[in-house]
């Protein structure tokens, strides 16, 4: 699978992580939690797809490294 195909997968699944989250800690999140999770997300998959951060098939995780 390629790096764009990732990103895309990451936008996808951004929604049903954000439903388990909710369901875990028994509240809906505010609106700026929301958006903060989204756009941490969108930046994720920006990044997955332009190749700057690695996301191995065999185990979807991100890696993000502060340099």
């Amino acid at each position: 699978m390629t790096n764009r195909n990732w990103a895309v997968t990451v936008l996808e699944e951004s929604q049903d992580a954000l439903k388990g989250c909710e369901a875990k800690i028994g509240r809906r999140l505010s609106n700026t939690q929301r958006d903060v999770w989204f756009e941490g997300f969108r930046i994720a998959a920006q990044l997955v797809g332009q190749g700057r951060i690695p996301l191995f098939s065999h185990q979807p995780q991100l890696y993000l490294v502060k340099s």
